[in-house]
C-alpha cells in the first residue's frame, strides 16, 4: 500500500513511519524540514511540504492509497492552524486524487463538556497550560474530517507516554475511556497503522487507552 504520513517528524509520526515500513508499505514522509527524517529505507520517500501550503499537500497525496495524520505535536504552546486548515488541505487533495482512507490523530480533551474520565492532571494542568491553543483547532479539524465524506477514523488518546508497545489497549467510540489515563506512542502508532488494513472503525471517532 502507498501511505503518506503528515507529521512524520513528531514523536508519534516517527513511529508511524517506522511501523509502516515494517508492515511493508511504500511510505511518503511529509516534513517541513526533511533533514529531521533520519530514517533511510528503499521504500521511504521524504518530501518537503507544509500542510498550510495546498500545492505541496496536493503533490504529497497524489498516487497514495491512504493518509495518516499526526499533526500538532510541536505546537501545543502557541496558536496554530495546522490541525484544522492543514487537514482541510489534505481532505481537498484526497478528494481530488480519489484517495479514500484517512486516519487522523486528535486528543481525548476535545469534548466541550466536563469529562469525569479525564484525570485531574489532564483537566487541571494539560488542558489549561499546554492544550488551550490546540484543542479548539482539533475540534475544528474533527468537524472537517467528519464532513469530508471520506473513509475516516479519528483517534483520541489521553496522556501519551514514551513507553514501549504493550499491545493490550482498549478502543471504543467516544471522547475518553473510564480510567483510561495514558497510552504509549508506540501503541498509539500501532493502532493507527492497523486501521490501514481494517474497516472496523471507519466513520468513528474512538478513544484509546490502557
Amino acid at each position: 500500500m502507498n501511505v503518506v504520513i503528515f507529521g512524520s517528524t513528531g514523536h508519534t509520526g516517527r513511529r508511524l513511519v517506522t511501523g509502516a515500513l515494517a508492515r511493508g508499505h511504500m511510505v511518503t514522509a511529509v516534513a517541513r524540514k526533511p533533514e529531521k527524517v533520519t530514517i533511510a529505507h528503499e521504500r521511504l520517500r521524504v518530501l518537503r511540504a507544509d500542510v498550510l501550503d495546498y500545492a505541496s499537500v496536493d503533490l504529497a497525496v497524489a498516487g497514495q492509497d491512504a493518509v495518516l495524520v499526526a499533526l500538532g505535536a510541536d505546537s501545543l504552546r502557541r496558536p496554530t492552524a495546522a490541525p484544522s486548515q492543514g487537514v482541510q488541505h489534505i481532505i481537498m487533495a484526497m478528494k481530488k486524487h480519489g484517495v479514500r482512507r484517512l486516519v487522523c490523530l486528535s486528543a481525548a480533551g476535545v469534548g466541550l463538556q466536563p469529562d469525569p474520565n479525564l484525570s485531574f492532571f489532564f483537566r487541571r494542568i494539560m488542558q489549561p497550560l499546554f492544550l488551550r491553543n490546540v484543542l479548539p483547532e482539533l475540534r475544528h479539524m474533527e468537524v472537517n474530517v467528519r464532513q469530508s465524506g471520506l473513509d475516516w477514523t479519528l483517534v483520541r488518546p489521553p496522556w501519551v507516554t514514551y513507553g514501549e508497545a504493550i499491545g493490550r489497549y482498549r478502543v471504543e467510540p467516544g471522547y475518553t475511556l473510564p480510567l483510561g489515563k495514558r497510552i504509549s506512542r508506540a501503541d498509539l502508532a500501532h493502532f493507527m497503522l492497523k486501521q490501514l488494513e481494517s474497516t472496523e472503525h471507519v466513520g468513528h471517532a474512538v478513544a484509546i487507552a490502557y
